[in-house]
């Protein structure tokens, strides 16, 4: 889970998003309450939820702190589809970066 999380958070900064990950597993609830309360526009939570690693995804939160809605990710799924080869090429030229991590307890 963490070379598909470094992954996703370099190429959303190489992008021009900025990023915060989390230094810890998180529950969604508390990733969700995190990213209502500092006015995230989007929150990304890798997760197999109780299966095996090999079966990551990706739960997409809105700004709102709730699922987004089904419209939003299927064009996020659509998108992907349409333009995977091109991600893929592009995702072994990121540039690594470093970012802080974010601890949404407060420990």
């Amino acid at each position: 889970m963490k070379d598909l999380c470094n992954n996703s958070r370099n190429v959303a900064l190489n992008h021009g998003i900025d990023t915060v990950i989390t230094g810890k597993p998180t529950p969604t609830p508390v990733v969700a309450w995190f990213g209502f309360r500092f006015g995230f526009d989007l929150v990304i939570q890798i997760t197999a939820s109780h299966n095996p690693p090999i079966y990551n995804g990706f739960k997409v939160i809105s700004r709102i702190g709730a699922p987004a809605q089904e419209e939003d990710t299927n064009q996020i799924e659509k998108t992907y589809q349409e333009e995977a080869e091109d991600i893929n090429k592009s995702v072994s030229k990121i540039e690594i970066k470093d970012v802080p991590t974010i601890d949404p307890s407060g420990d």
